[in-house]
């Protein structure tokens, strides 16, 4: 009779922690790989806000996770963080052969059908170039991107 009721207890717990998962999405023949944390006891029927937040030239969207500490502030305040890492540890601003467009696209097109965001509450915020890959995000995706802020970008 303890094991049953151990698994139960045990189940309860990793549905209510917040978590990190890491995840990828083919993009162009490519796979890109992104990070989501979510709050604690998070489900698909809250709609939450999904925040992008983006890592500076030469880093890594684990990096930007560690650096940020945002997965504090998105278990106090309710909404998913999303970790993307850009191609070479670098965005493509607009110069580069790399879409950044289909993949931020594609990333917040999986987020509504994996995680039900709330699409009218979608952000980005980043680092150095991660700020500047904010600010791309904002007039190429006008429609999709609520608001974003950078840190020296």
């Amino acid at each position: 009779m303890k094991m049953p009721l151990l698994l139960l207890l045990a189940c309860t717990v990793s549905i209510t922690r917040s978590q990190t998962v890491e995840d990828s999405l083919l993009i162009d023949g490519s796979y890109r790989t992104f990070r989501i944390h979510t709050p604690p006891g998070f489900s698909a029927a809250e709609h939450l806000p999904l925040v992008l937040n983006l890592h500076g030239l030469t880093s890594t969207g684990a990096q930007q996770e560690a650096y940020s500490e945002m997965n504090a502030v998105a278990d106090a305040e309710r909404f998913i963080v999303v970790y993307p890492d850009g191609v070479n540890n670098s965005w493509n601003l607009g110069l580069g052969a790399v879409d950044e467009y289909g993949f931020f696209t594609g990333l917040i097109d999986r987020m509504v059908l994996t995680h039900n965001i709330n699409t009218d509450r979608v952000y980005a915020c980043g680092m150095s170039q991660g700020g500047f890959m904010s600010f791309v995000l904002a007039c190429s995706m006008y429609d999709r991107i609520a608001a974003i802020a950078t840190v020296a970008g």
